[in-house]
Protein backbone atom coordinates (compact mmCIF):
# COMPACT_ATOMS: atom_id res chain seq x y z
CA UNK A 1 0.00 0.00 0.00
CA UNK A 2 2.83 2.02 0.63
CA UNK A 3 4.48 1.43 -2.80
CA UNK A 4 0.98 2.56 -4.15
CA UNK A 5 1.22 5.90 -2.55
CA UNK A 6 4.36 6.48 -3.53
CA UNK A 7 4.43 5.67 -7.30
CA UNK A 8 1.14 7.93 -7.06
CA UNK A 9 3.14 10.99 -5.72
CA UNK A 10 5.86 10.97 -8.02
CA UNK A 11 3.44 10.44 -10.95
CA UNK A 12 1.79 13.07 -9.69
CA UNK A 13 5.70 15.96 -9.65
CA UNK A 14 6.39 14.44 -12.71
CA UNK A 15 3.34 15.59 -14.61
CA UNK A 16 3.57 18.90 -12.41
CA UNK A 17 6.94 19.44 -13.89
CA UNK A 18 6.68 18.72 -17.06
CA UNK A 19 3.16 21.19 -17.03
CA UNK A 20 5.05 23.59 -15.60
CA UNK A 21 8.09 23.17 -18.20
CA UNK A 22 6.19 23.78 -20.93
CA UNK A 23 4.33 26.74 -20.20
CA UNK A 24 8.38 27.85 -19.50
CA UNK A 25 8.56 27.42 -23.08
CA UNK A 26 5.55 29.53 -24.15
CA UNK A 27 6.31 31.88 -22.62
CA UNK A 28 10.55 31.89 -23.61
CA UNK A 29 9.17 32.23 -27.36
CA UNK A 30 5.91 34.43 -27.61
CA UNK A 31 5.42 34.52 -31.19
CA UNK A 32 2.35 37.33 -32.59
CA UNK A 33 -1.01 35.57 -33.97
CA UNK A 34 -1.28 35.70 -37.66
CA UNK A 35 -3.82 38.42 -37.03
CA UNK A 36 -1.30 40.79 -35.57
CA UNK A 37 0.65 40.38 -38.00
CA UNK A 38 -1.35 40.84 -41.01
CA UNK A 39 -2.42 43.91 -39.07
CA UNK A 40 1.41 45.37 -39.49
CA UNK A 41 1.63 44.08 -42.78
CA UNK A 42 -1.02 46.38 -43.74
CA UNK A 43 0.03 49.50 -42.12
CA UNK A 44 -0.36 48.66 -38.66
CA UNK A 45 -2.39 49.39 -35.86
CA UNK A 46 -2.21 52.82 -36.90
CA UNK A 47 -3.76 52.67 -40.24
CA UNK A 48 -7.04 50.78 -37.88
CA UNK A 49 -6.73 53.62 -35.51
CA UNK A 50 -6.76 56.03 -38.27
CA UNK A 51 -9.38 54.65 -40.22
CA UNK A 52 -11.53 54.16 -37.17
CA UNK A 53 -10.84 57.65 -36.06
CA UNK A 54 -12.26 58.96 -40.04
CA UNK A 55 -15.03 56.48 -39.54
CA UNK A 56 -16.35 58.36 -36.45
CA UNK A 57 -16.52 61.57 -38.61
CA UNK A 58 -18.35 60.11 -41.81
CA UNK A 59 -21.01 59.25 -39.34
CA UNK A 60 -21.96 62.33 -39.60
CA UNK A 61 -21.87 62.66 -43.00
CA UNK A 62 -24.97 60.20 -43.80
CA UNK A 63 -27.08 61.27 -46.91
CA UNK A 64 -30.65 60.29 -45.61
CA UNK A 65 -34.12 60.82 -46.98
CA UNK A 66 -34.24 59.41 -50.83
CA UNK A 67 -36.91 59.68 -52.45
CA UNK A 68 -38.89 56.97 -52.58
CA UNK A 69 -37.99 54.68 -55.83
CA UNK A 70 -35.19 57.33 -56.85
CA UNK A 71 -31.50 57.09 -57.03
CA UNK A 72 -31.15 60.63 -56.86
CA UNK A 73 -31.92 63.49 -54.11
CA UNK A 74 -33.21 67.03 -55.18
CA UNK A 75 -30.03 69.24 -56.19
CA UNK A 76 -31.73 71.49 -53.08
CA UNK A 77 -31.07 68.84 -51.14
CA UNK A 78 -28.01 67.89 -52.19
CA UNK A 79 -26.69 71.24 -51.62
CA UNK A 80 -28.05 71.34 -48.23
CA UNK A 81 -25.95 68.41 -47.60
CA UNK A 82 -22.74 69.23 -49.41
CA UNK A 83 -22.54 72.05 -47.74
CA UNK A 84 -22.36 70.34 -44.58
CA UNK A 85 -20.92 67.35 -45.30
CA UNK A 86 -18.79 67.27 -48.43
CA UNK A 87 -15.66 68.41 -46.70
CA UNK A 88 -15.78 65.55 -44.20
CA UNK A 89 -15.48 63.19 -46.87
CA UNK A 90 -13.17 65.01 -48.83
CA UNK A 91 -10.83 64.92 -45.42
CA UNK A 92 -11.78 61.40 -45.10
CA UNK A 93 -10.54 61.36 -49.01
CA UNK A 94 -7.56 63.01 -48.71
CA UNK A 95 -6.45 61.03 -45.23
CA UNK A 96 -7.09 57.74 -46.36
CA UNK A 97 -4.07 55.60 -44.83
CA UNK A 98 -2.44 52.98 -47.34
CA UNK A 99 -3.94 49.73 -48.37
CA UNK A 100 -7.93 51.31 -47.38
CA UNK A 101 -10.93 53.07 -49.80
CA UNK A 102 -13.92 54.98 -49.09
CA UNK A 103 -17.21 53.05 -49.73
CA UNK A 104 -20.56 54.37 -50.58
CA UNK A 105 -22.85 52.13 -49.33
CA UNK A 106 -26.79 52.63 -50.48
CA UNK A 107 -29.53 51.47 -48.86
CA UNK A 108 -33.26 51.49 -49.55
CA UNK A 109 -36.29 51.00 -47.03
CA UNK A 110 -38.40 47.96 -47.63
CA UNK A 111 -41.18 48.22 -50.12
CA UNK A 112 -39.75 46.84 -53.25
CA UNK A 113 -38.59 43.21 -53.96
CA UNK A 114 -34.86 42.54 -53.31
CA UNK A 115 -33.53 42.69 -56.36
CA UNK A 116 -35.04 46.08 -57.42
CA UNK A 117 -33.53 47.72 -54.07
CA UNK A 118 -30.58 45.77 -54.44
CA UNK A 119 -29.96 47.99 -57.63
CA UNK A 120 -31.79 50.69 -56.24
CA UNK A 121 -29.18 51.22 -53.60
CA UNK A 122 -26.36 50.44 -55.85
CA UNK A 123 -27.80 53.47 -58.05
CA UNK A 124 -27.66 55.76 -54.73
CA UNK A 125 -24.23 54.84 -54.11
CA UNK A 126 -23.04 55.65 -57.53
CA UNK A 127 -25.12 59.01 -58.17
CA UNK A 128 -23.14 60.22 -54.68
CA UNK A 129 -19.86 59.24 -56.29
CA UNK A 130 -20.37 60.78 -59.03
CA UNK A 131 -21.82 63.99 -57.31
CA UNK A 132 -18.65 64.12 -55.70
CA UNK A 133 -16.90 63.89 -58.83
CA UNK A 134 -18.61 66.85 -60.20
CA UNK A 135 -17.53 68.83 -56.91
CA UNK A 136 -13.93 67.92 -57.73
CA UNK A 137 -13.43 65.11 -55.05
CA UNK A 138 -11.21 62.56 -56.63
CA UNK A 139 -13.28 59.02 -56.79
CA UNK A 140 -10.00 57.02 -57.43
CA UNK A 141 -10.05 55.64 -53.82
CA UNK A 142 -13.89 55.34 -54.02
CA UNK A 143 -15.78 52.23 -54.14
CA UNK A 144 -19.91 51.68 -54.40
CA UNK A 145 -22.20 49.06 -52.58
CA UNK A 146 -25.73 48.43 -52.56
CA UNK A 147 -27.08 46.67 -49.27
CA UNK A 148 -30.80 47.16 -50.34
CA UNK A 149 -33.26 46.83 -47.65
CA UNK A 150 -31.08 44.56 -45.62
CA UNK A 151 -29.75 47.12 -43.41
CA UNK A 152 -32.55 49.09 -42.25
CA UNK A 153 -31.71 52.40 -39.84
CA UNK A 154 -34.74 52.84 -38.52
CA UNK A 155 -36.43 49.23 -37.87
CA UNK A 156 -39.11 49.89 -35.50
CA UNK A 157 -40.29 52.28 -38.69
CA UNK A 158 -38.82 50.67 -42.16
CA UNK A 159 -40.99 53.10 -44.43
CA UNK A 160 -39.12 55.73 -42.97
CA UNK A 161 -37.11 58.35 -45.09
CA UNK A 162 -34.34 56.88 -42.36
CA UNK A 163 -33.69 53.97 -44.41
CA UNK A 164 -33.44 55.59 -47.24
CA UNK A 165 -29.91 56.86 -47.48
CA UNK A 166 -25.96 56.34 -48.75
CA UNK A 167 -23.14 55.95 -45.86
CA UNK A 168 -19.62 56.35 -45.89
CA UNK A 169 -17.05 54.11 -44.38
CA UNK A 170 -13.19 53.78 -44.82
CA UNK A 171 -12.87 50.33 -45.64
CA UNK A 172 -9.81 48.01 -46.34
CA UNK A 173 -8.75 47.13 -50.14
Amino acid sequence: MRNKHWFLAAWIVLVSWYCGSAKEQVKETPQESAPAQATVAAGGEDAAKKATELNKQLAKAVLRYFPVAKAEVSSEAWQKWSKASSKIVANALNNLPAGYVLQITGHCDPRGDDAYNDNLSVERAQFVKDQLSKEGISSGKITIKGEGKRKLANPANPTSGENRRVEFLVVKQ
